[in-house]
């Protein structure tokens, strides 16, 4: 009965590894136009540094 349920729980992470990684490749290709030069390169990096502080602040704070 267990080696059922490693193999449903195996089966679900499979499922949702494959949409992660199909959203995630799809997400960089449609960006792939908006970042045409090193501005708006350099512009999404940092929107991308102050969302992942962002994220992190309420681990911070709990620590402090």
């Amino acid at each position: 009965m267990a080696r059922y349920g490693i193999a449903l729980i195996s089966a679900i992470f499979l499922t949702v590894s494959l949409i992660s990684a199909t959203t995630w490749a799809f997400f960089g290709t449609s960006l792939r136009p908006l970042l045409a030069n090193e501005r708006q390169v350099r512009i999404f990096n940092v929107a991308m540094a102050v969302a992942l502080v962002a994220s992190l602040w309420p681990l911070v704070r709990e620590m402090i």
